[in-house]
């Protein structure tokens, strides 16, 4: 397996014009993506059952580790996940003669997805990112209209009889406004999604998933000859 692993790498590096192509190669490994997603996903479950800390106890700086480096395997997985069901079978494979990951039912997409959103959302699920956005975007606003729209600016000012630092301000506010209440919702949705997919609950579930998922689709004789997709109705 090593040899192959190392067959398909060089063929990437020598053959794609543009560089690496990280979650194709991620993606024809779906197993492994399974597997270390699942033990990532499951880990604040796992420390849970060994230490049964108190529910004001700090959190130990490992976790906070492994929240970030999960943070990036998440990032993987929903790119290998994506690059999965939008390319059905992945070129790597294909032009290898499909002897890595083959064509993956959409039980094990959605689930690298899932458990991709899962270490992603956990970290940053708490973060205002909606307001952040919407502060940076005012403020480059008022930078380019100060930058190159001074005179125009300050034409409408005096049209106005205001001072032309409160129009910049009414600017920053109007800008704020709607791109936070563009992204508010969506912020509002991730926040709920993430909490659920990183609660003691969810976290196992899709540990349990992944783990089993990966198993399944290793066996032989070709991936996905076995799956619980079947057991969701899915083919």
């Amino acid at each position: 397996m090593a040899n192959t692993e190392l067959l398909v790498v060089l063929y990437m590096i020598l053959t794609q014009p543009r560089g690496f192509p990280l979650f194709d190669y991620f993606a024809d490994n779906a197993a492994g993506m399974l597997a270390l997603g699942g033990l990532f996903a499951g880990f604040w479950f796992i420390d849970w059952i060994i230490r049964h800390p108190e529910a004001e106890e700090e959190r130990p700086i490992y976790l906070v580790a492994i929240d970030v480096i999960g943070f990036f395997i998440g990032i993987i997985c929903l790119g290998s996940g994506i690059t999965l069901l939008l390319n059905g079978q992945n070129p790597i494979t294909e032009a290898l003669g499909g002897f890595i990951g083959g064509k993956h039912d959409i039980f094990t997409k959605g689930l690298i997805v899932a458990v991709g959103l899962c270490l992603f959302l956990k970290p940053i699920k708490d973060i205002p990112w909606a307001s952040l956005i919407a502060i940076i975007a005012g403020a480059v606003v008022v930078f380019l209209a100060i930058t190159y729209l001074e005179t125009t600016f300050t034409w409408l000012a005096g049209l106005f009889g205001i001072d032309v630092k409160l129009l910049y301000g009414i600017i920053f506010v109007l800008v704020y406004g709607i791109i936070f209440s563009m992204f508010g919702l969506a912020q509002h949705i991730l926040h709920l999604l993430g909490t659920i997919l990183s609660s003691r609950l969810g976290s196992f579930v899709i540990m349990v998933l992944c783990f089993i998922q990966a198993l399944l689709i290793s066996l032989p004789p070709h991936p996905d000859a076995y799956s619980l997709a079947p057991l969701f109705g899915l083919t």
